[in-house]
């Protein structure tokens, strides 16, 4: 009965070690999140890590009107941009336009592991 007692005892405690030592995945990935709030209540918010290609590229994250966003990006440093699709089509849908407004151009992030930085538009 003891030696019974005792291994259900260590049985516990080998059990309660493993749980309490495994890491975040934030961690063992070494990502951070950048989490995008757009407040426009009409367009969609396009946000990109680096220099869009393109000027009708779509972004690396889309935020639907008066939503959030998150994107989750390895730490480090970034040269993002935040653009603003302004574009549409007249009500019979005949004639479609783009057009962009830019809110950030060339904004510098750092984002650490495990980091959540908020940016709102």
């Amino acid at each position: 009965m003891k030696t019974l007692s005792k291994l259900t005892f260590f049985a516990i405690l080998i059990a309660l070690n493993i749980s309490c030592s495994k890491e975040e995945g934030c961690s063992t990935d070494n990502t951070g999140n950048v989490i995008i709030e757009n407040t426009n209540a009409k367009y969609r918010l396009h946000f990109y890590k680096s220099s869009p290609k393109a000027s009708n590229t779509p972004g690396d994250l889309i935020v639907e009107p008066s939503s959030k966003g998150t994107i989750s990006l390895p730490a480090g440093n970034y040269t993002t941009h935040i653009r603003l699709f302004t574009g549409g089509c007249n009500e019979d849908g005949s004639r479609c336009f783009v057009s962009w407004s830019t809110l950030a151009e060339n904004k510098e992030l750092d984002l650490s592991s495990c980091e959540d930085l908020n940016l709102i538009y």
